[in-house]
């Protein structure tokens, strides 16, 4: 898949290959949320602040492209993150975590279920 993306973006071709990984834990919920991406539906994603600081780990850079899989390891899309945010837990909007849950059906419930 990176190799199509860099012949078809030759400006990428020098970029290192990027990180590949699934969302969540679990074969259903990982192939989901990736049909989600896909369809443009999920276009935003959240992390703990606390497991960054704990795991002396950076917060992602914008700009970064990273490779989603299915639970499988297939790779299905290559993602960019375009904007970093820190948001206090209880002020996440109804419109982000419509774009992070990837539905407009209960979004901030879901969302704050979810994390």
């Amino acid at each position: 898949m990176w190799n199509n993306f860099t012949k078809s973006n030759p400006e990428f071709k020098k970029d290192e290959l990027p990180e590949s990984w699934y969302f969540h834990n679990n074969k259903e919920d990982a192939n989901r949320l990736a049909e989600l991406t896909l369809s443009g539906k999920k276009k935003a994603s959240s992390g703990l602040y606390l497991w960054y600081e704990e795991a002396n780990d950076d917060l992602p850079k914008m700009g970064t492209k990273q490779i989603i899989t299915g639970f499988d390891g297939m790779a299905l899309a290559i993602i960019e993150t375009i904007s970093v945010d820190t948001i206090p837990f209880n002020r996440v909007s109804k419109d982000y975590a419509e774009m992070d849950m990837g539905t407009n059906i209960e979004p901030l419930k879901k969302w704050k279920k979810a994390h």
